[in-house]
């Protein structure tokens, strides 16, 4: 009888293995024919590089090239942002074993590589969706095998992947969902927890967002699932609430509970190595809301209705508007359960309930708030949008696998389409254009190669096509249930087809919007100049570098965001742009002339030569064709690409100066604020900066000012600064002395910006693009003049009070100074953050000072001095060893579960 029941298990392993890896296989075929037919690397020169794919992802996964060949470090590294722990970001954003792959592909082809990582990833939540199916619900028989793999692929086609191609951190949490469920499935039965374990354990330890998803997600599935076999007429699913060998009723539920709660914590403890640093270094930031008082909003985000309006092929998420489509046939199986399931009312409402709350996950504020926990969202809408997904399939899956045909008549699919098409035909009345179906239309218009289409009425014929094709087919498949079984094969192999080519659809519709056209050849030629200008210019002291006008593949012109090339070309500079920041140096760079955006990314389109003298920025990128170079010494460039100029005002990045103690202003002007600082460091009262005077012209939507020069202005020794803040948030465009300069009034635009003299004049110039005559907008304006003269004598009197030697690199200083006097301090361009341990002559230094709130400032004492400073990631060692316990853990549950199950098996 044993070797009968290991016969069976093995045979449905492979059945369960077979079928894993043909959906798996079946998605992959689908995405590269996908990627033919839009020109996709690597079988064209487009790539999925949208949005943060173009400005974080392909210089992260450059940077992370070099972590793995021993180039660069991911505990501290001086290439993110002024100097910063780059663990949570590797936590973040590398984290998953897939990243690894990286190692074999060249910087030039990082754009290809983020294409590949996404059919693996898609096809392996495909072959996971597929296990799950098949251990839910045992299919048996071509049909339902051929059901199965439909689900997947609907699972792993769904907009949520494409649409996330460029985060491919959060594509580890959905293919990992369908192994956790199964995970807590088996706790209920009473089986082993070890995979739920370790799969919640990977899920935190891969990417901690979308990992604590999952856990919120696996409990809710848990109470889904006790309460759904307390009420099935199944009686063998209905034992199972109980765990095996434990009396009945709550007593065993309980058990299940505790073992859900053991293994969760389990799997906490596991990742405990990756997250308690993560999460220690995060809760520094402060930047949108992080509290429970969220969850008192109890309001809606848009209309639930559009839940149904925005399920169609081709459609994206957007704040009030979830995109969870996954085919029609997905949709038709949904509504198909509670009008022709065989399933009794208590489970149809507990059914019910349960697709509800996945609605309300994306509807009501407070489960909004949760799922994205705690936090405010302002990009990639719905980032756990692959756990109502799922929700769906898995509730089509429970009709369509689960024997509930019986009371199925051949009229009720069409009836489904039907009531779909009637909803979305009322809703195109209600509001013919909502921005998913216009982005919809443009694309499609794009693809048809600028073809004129109806922007409103495409759409809707988009959403009607083919949920009707499918209820016909599954209408003619009821029909013919009696027929010959070559001919229902037929059926049913076309239905496989029809769904497939929707499926597919959609995902040409998302790959073209999601895509940078030429953007693999783009990014090759701009990685091969960039570094070729770098090598131009080996500098192997420390010094940093400071790109103001950009080229390439970052975002449109001239809203540029490549601020993680620093780390993606190892060089050091001022700039990052990861969801890990280091919030007290962007607010320093904010205040002293570099505008900060969310505490998050430190935008420098407009060379701040005093800021970067002081941070000891020795050189200096510029556009090929940017002519406002005063003060600059060009070095070398790559024709039609950038110039790099050496900045001969440069400060040491460590120098001794009088006074102790921290010291900021309280100064919001950049210019007035760095005169305070100089001031400071310099001993002297350091008037870099003057003011001058301009006139102000208003011409409907367009203020112009005319900046007014001194008769004796030096154009060669004083450069000229521009502030502008507005009481409005209406866009604009920036005109420098007539030429467009870039946007105003918009993300990532300066507010702080060179102004060029051109034949003895200045002015610059603010067109707003927008409606501004029935408001009374106010420009604050701020016009100075930097004195060259005045920083070279400040930059020559602190190179005079340099140090006596030093070694900086990453996540280490050690600087020597020799006669110092009695209330002097060391300066430093080097920022503190929590990890920093400063030694003075071997004696701890407990707390050190701040320049500007930043920048590390040691009291030194008479005579000579070594300073050292090391970096360690904060509560690293200590997460390695509760990794290590939760090692442990495991085995102990392990051993208990043999034990019980040891035991249970003499009792029978």
């Amino acid at each position: 009888m044993t070797k009968i029941r290991l016969k069976a298990q093995y045979r449905d392993s492979l059945i369960c293995l077979g079928i894993s890896l043909m959906t798996a296989l079946l998605t992959a075929a689908v995405i590269f024919a996908v990627f033919a037919i839009t020109g996709m690397a690597p079988l064209g020169s487009s790539v999925l590089l949208y949005r943060d794919g173009q400005n974080q992802m392909a210089d992260l996964f450059c940077w992370y090239k070099d972590v793995l060949e021993g180039k660069a470090s991911i505990d501290f590294s001086f290439a993110k942002s002024l100097g910063g722990s780059n663990f949570a970001v590797f936590a973040y954003y590398m984290a998953s074993p897939f990243s690894l792959l990286v190692v074999f592909f060249d910087k030039k082809d990082v754009a290809t590589f983020l294409d590949i990582l996404f059919v693996i990833k898609t096809s392996l939540a495909a072959a996971t969706a597929a296990y799950y199916l098949i251990r839910k619900f045992k299919p048996a028989g071509l049909l339902y095998y051929g059901m199965t793999v439909v689900l997947g692929l609907s699972y792993a086609l769904s907009p949520f992947f494409i649409c996330q191609s460029s985060n491919t951190m959060w594509l580890d949490g959905a293919y990992l969902l369908p192994l956790i469920l199964a995970g807590v499935e088996k706790v209920i039965e009473g089986k082993r927890s070890t995979q739920l374990i370790i799969c919640l354990a990977m899920s935190l330890a891969f990417n901690w967002y979308t990992g604590i998803i999952n856990v919120m997600f696996s409990g809710i599935w848990f109470v889904f699932e006790i309460v759904r076999r307390m009420v099935t007429d199944d009686e063998a699913d209905r034992k199972t609430v109980v765990t095996k060998g434990v009396p009945s009723g709550i007593k065993g539920i309980l058990i299940a509970f505790v073992r859900f709660v053991l293994s969760a914590l389990c799997s906490a403890v596991l990742a405990a190595a990756v997250l308690l640093p993560t999460l220690y270094m995060l809760s520094e930031r402060t930047y949108g809301r992080s509290d429970l008082s969220m969850l008192k909003d109890v309001g809606f985000i848009g209309n639930v209705v559009d839940i149904v309006s925005n399920y169609s092929f081709g459609l994206i998420s957007i704040k009030g508007t979830a995109s969870v489509f996954a085919g029609s046939f997905v949709f038709i199986g949904i509504v198909l359960l509670f009008i022709a399931g065989m399933k009794n009312l208590k489970e149809k409402i507990v059914y019910g309930v349960f697709l509800l709350f996945t609605v309300m996950i994306f509807y009501w504020k407070p489960l909004v708030s949760l799922f994205s926990l705690l936090r405010e969202v302002e990009s990639f809408w719905y980032r756990y949008a692959y756990v109502g997904i799922f929700a769906l399939v898995f509730i089509a899956a429970s009709f369509y696998l689960d024997g509930e045909s019986g009371k199925l008549k051949p009229w009720m699919p069409a009836a489904c389409a039907a009531g779909y098409i009637v909803i979305n035909v009322i809703m195109f009345f209600v509001s013919p254009t909502t921005v998913p179906s216009l982005l919809f239309a443009s694309t499609v218009e794009d693809l048809a190669g600028g073809s004129r289409i109806d922007y409103e009425k495409a759409p809707l014929i988009a959403k009607m096509i083919f949920p009707a094709i499918v209820s016909v087919i599954l209408y003619l498949c009821i029909f013919s249930r009696k027929e010959k079984n070559w001919f229902r094969n037929i059926l049913a192999g076309l239905l496989g087809v029809i769904i497939l080519v929707e499926l597919s659809l959609g995902q040409v519709v998302l790959a073209r919007k999601c895509s940078e056209t030429n953007g693999s050849s783009d990014l090759t030629s701009y990685i091969r100049y960039e570094k070729a200008l770098l090598d131009a210019v080996p500098d192997n002291s420390f010094v940093r570098r400071v790109q103001t006008t950009y080229h390439g593949y970052h975002s449109e012109a001239p809203l540029y965001a490549s601020y993680n090339e620093p780390m993606a070309f190892g060089f050091n500079s001022l700039t990052s742009f990861v969801s890990d920041p280091e919030q007290d140096t962007i607010k320093f760079l904010d205040r002293a002339g570099y505008t900060g955006y969310k505490d998050t990314i430190t935008v420098t389109t407009s060379e701040n030569i005093a800021l970067d003298s002081l941070l000891g920025v020795k050189y200096v990128l510029l556009s090929a064709d940017d002519q406002d170079t005063a003060g600059l010494d060009f070095v070398a460039g790559v024709e039609n690409f950038k110039n790099i100029f050496t900045n001969p005002y440069v400060l040491p990045v460590a120098f001794r100066y009088k006074g102790t103690g921290s010291y900021d202003s309280d100064k919001t002007n950049a210019a007035l604020y760095l005169n305070d600082i100089y001031t400071r460091l310099s001993g002297k009262e350091a008037e870099l900066y003057s003011p001058l005077e301009y006139e102000e012209v208003v011409e409907d939507q367009t203020f112009t000012y005319n900046i007014a020069l001194p008769e004796d202005f030096d154009a060669k020794n004083n450069v000229i600064y521009a502030s502008f803040d507005t009481n409005t948030d209406k866009p604009a465009i920036m005109y420098i002395n007539g030429n467009r300069y870039e946007d105003f009034n918009r993300f990532l635009s300066q507010k702080q910006v060179r102004v060029a003299v051109v034949d003895g004049k200045a002015a610059v110039s603010i067109e707003f693009t927008k409606d501004i005559s029935n408001e009374d907008v106010n420009i604050n304006v701020e016009i100075c003049s930097l004195d060259l003269t005045k920083l070279d004598k400040i930059a020559k009197n602190a190179r005079l009070n340099s140090v006596s030697r030093q070694v900086i690199e990453d996540g280490y200083a050690r600087i020597e100074v020799n006669n110092a006097k009695e209330g002097e301090s060391l300066f430093t361009s080097i920022p503190y953050e929590r990890g920093w341990t400063v030694t003075l002559n071997g004696a701890p230094i407990d707390k050190v000072d701040l320049i500007g709130g930043c920048l590390m400032s040691i009291p030194l004492e008479e005579g000579a001095n070594v300073i050292e400073m090391d970096f360690e990631v904060p509560y690293k060692q200590e997460g390695l060893y509760i990794s290590i316990g939760g090692v442990v853990f495991l085995m102990a549950i392990m051993i208990a579960e043999e034990l019980l199950t040891t035991r249970k098996r003499k009792g029978e």
